[in-house]
């Protein structure tokens, strides 16, 4: 049901001193997404804001690779998507 997302690379973001906490970022993604994913498969992107300075938009890959699952697996997952629309809180995975 989840697939861990990451900066496609390293990167660095200049930060003015003046900017007292106020960077906010944004995460876009073109889901739900269908398994298999590949570890390295871009998924989105974030967006970085920083006052005065322009909006930084970083690429978002899969962290790990996501087998597509057989039919219990499925109704596991969807299982658990129900737990967490109904209760707002993640399933046991056991």
């Amino acid at each position: 049901p989840l697939v861990g997302l990451a900066a496609a690379e390293d990167m660095k973001i200049l930060l003015p001193l003046t900017a007292n906490g106020q960077l906010n970022a944004e995460i876009r993604y073109t889901g739900p997404f269908t398994a298999p994913i590949v570890q390295g498969q871009p998924l989105g992107e974030m967006i970085i804001t920083r006052p005065g300075l322009p909006d930084v938009t970083v690429p978002l890959v899969a962290q790990t690779d996501v087998a597509e699952g057989g039919m219990l697996g499925r109704i596991r997952v969807a299982a658990q998507m129900l737990w967490m629309d109904l209760f707002g809180a993640q399933a046991s995975t056991q």
